[in-house]
């Protein structure tokens, strides 16, 4: 893509029927095959940093990279509670009860008897 975008932007046209343009072809030639991966050796000095992968103290001077793992889990707002536990069920001997989220601040319970 970065290839045909260059030829593009240095006008290189080649067609089957029309007139074909390659006057700055070997230029990019040069460029892509020769320069850039050449330039890659002392860009490495520039970008690599020169810490070892064990070094904690070199990570702890920078911020974290980012991460793509799952963020952690948030608090809870309030403590888990068993139906024996909440004092709205007075009820400890039913079958079970079934609490209801809304969506909203209500919890619709449901109690088998």
């Amino acid at each position: 893509i970065l290839g045909a975008q260059l030829a593009g932007s240095f006008g290189i046209e080649s067609s089957k029927d029309g007139p074909c343009n390659f006057e700055w072809l070997g230029f990019l030639i040069v460029l892509c095959h020769m320069a850039i991966p050449v330039a890659c050796l002392p860009l490495t000095w520039c970008l690599v940093p020169a810490a070892r992968m064990d070094d904690d103290e070199a990570f702890e001077l920078v911020s974290p990279a980012p991460s793509f793992c799952s963020p952690a889990p948030s608090p809870t707002a309030s403590p888990r509670m068993t139906p024996e536990d909440d004092p709205l069920f007075d009820d400890v001997d039913a079958e079970y009860c079934l609490m209801q989220d809304d969506g909203g601040d209500n919890v619709k319970r449901q109690i088998s008897g």
